[in-house]
């Protein structure tokens, strides 16, 4: 119409219901975009308001989906946005692999079997969810591991620290204490370790080590606990109930301090407990021998010691003679109560680390018991010993056990 028969007639607008421009058509379903002509499996871009539609061969969700249209008008790999600002990455097949949703704050990422039950393998996400087909999720950043598409352990970075768990510990149900949060947990200067339970009747153990910096003993500290659960110790750990604390002073000697309230006390830990390998043990020298199995390399440092030994003599006619021998020694001494029958004796020496020695042998079984305590100035070898007397009956050994603990 010309603009002279516009002025008598005019204007005559009717309803563009189809443009074509250079490989592209814009109707009222959409913009579509081609990478040719118009035709089957060559759209690579699609806006429309509403899914279901068909352009050229080719099918289309709603909202707007940019990627590869195949042979048969399928879309496959593309990145889409929905009516409701849902963002999808989908793989070659056309299933989506990355899913980001503003309602959820969450970005989630499956399998190959695309958005599924029990495929979601990690997220990303500002508070803990569940995706639209059941998956929860939790937040920061999560990684899921599955055993016959069953979930079974999560790892979550998150508020600065990391916990691996199961499902169950996770949901506060599956740790020493309903409502705790357990599992592996690594916090700045702290790690959190306890195991899973099987039900409620269960038990978990649980281990806590802390840096110098977080631990009230001042240095590097173990906590168990059992069964009160995980928790980053910011007070005096021998106030806290069911938690015992295990550290090493600056000298390397185990020290502890007991889960029991109000008890402050540090306790040495750490002993060994030989006993006699070769019983009975005829001691028929003058000079210390060895009791078989009651001996053990030491190191420079002072050292205590107990012993018990069950002994007799072959006739009643002398007595045993008990020493502990090792490496040069000071400031030690060596003490000795002895029961023979009805006879009662004690040995003391401060000179030596013995010998001390016994009543008159008796036939029957005579009990030794022996302490004490020396500072070795290098490596060695310490070892239990006794000697029969000059002139005496041999020495019989029935047990002996010999206790040996280093000492701060």
């Amino acid at each position: 119409m010309s603009f002279g028969q516009a002025k008598t007639y005019g204007f005559n607008n009717q309803p563009l219901a189809r443009l074509i421009v250079a490989n592209s058509i814009i109707n009222k379903n959409g913009i579509f975009l081609f990478t040719g002509p118009p035709a089957v499996g060559n759209l690579v871009l699609a806006f429309a308001p509403s899914a279901g539609g068909v352009v050229a061969g080719n099918t289309y969700p709603v909202g707007f989906n940019f990627g590869v249209w195949d042979n048969t008008g399928v879309l496959r790999q593309h990145f889409g946005i929905d009516d409701n600002g849902k963002l999808y990455l989908a793989d070659s097949t056309g299933l989506t692999r990355i899913f980001s949703d503003p309602a959820l704050a969450a970005q989630l990422i499956y399998d190959v079997s695309g958005i599924a039950l029990n495929h979601l393998l990690t997220s990303v996400a500002s508070a803990s969810g569940t995706d639209g087909v059941g998956n929860p999720f939790q937040a920061g950043v999560s990684v899921y591991q599955y055993q016959a598409s069953v979930l079974k352990i999560i790892a979550q970075l998150f508020n600065g620290g990391l916990q691996v768990g199961t499902p169950a510990q996770f949901a506060g149900t599956g740790g020493a204490v309903t409502g705790t949060v357990t599992g592996i947990i690594l916090q700045p200067n702290t790690l959190l370790v306890e195991s899973p339970i099987a039900s409620s009747s269960d038990t978990a153990a649980s281990l806590e080590l802390q840096s110098t910096h977080d631990s009230t003993a001042g240095l590097p500290v173990a906590l168990f606990s059992e069964p009160a659960g995980l928790v980053s110790q910011g007070s005096n750990p021998s106030q806290v109930a069911n938690e015992a604390l295990i550290f090493a002073n600056s000298n390397g000697y185990a020290k502890g301090i007991s889960g029991l309230v109000g008890d402050a006390n540090v306790y040495n830990l750490k002993y060994l407990m030989l006993s006699a390998t070769a019983t009975p043990q005829t001691i028929s020298s003058t000079s210390a021998t060895t009791i078989t199995g009651c001996s053990a390399a030491i190191a420079a440092a002072r050292y205590g010691f107990r012993a018990r030994v069950v002994f007799k003599g072959a006739s009643a006619l002398g007595t045993a003679n008990f020493s502990v021998t090792g490496p040069s020694v000071t400031s030690q001494f060596i003490n000795a109560t002895f029961t023979i029958g009805n006879v009662a004796g004690v040995g003391t020496q401060n000179a030596a680390l013995g010998p001390v020695d016994s009543p008159t042998l008796a036939t029957t079984d005579g009990i030794a018991d022996i302490e004490g305590e020396g500072t070795f100035t290098v490596n060695g070898t310490i070892a239990l010993a006794c000697a029969m007397s000059s002139g005496g009956a041999n020495v019989i050994i029935d047990r002996a056990h010999f206790w040996l603990y280093p000492l701060s």
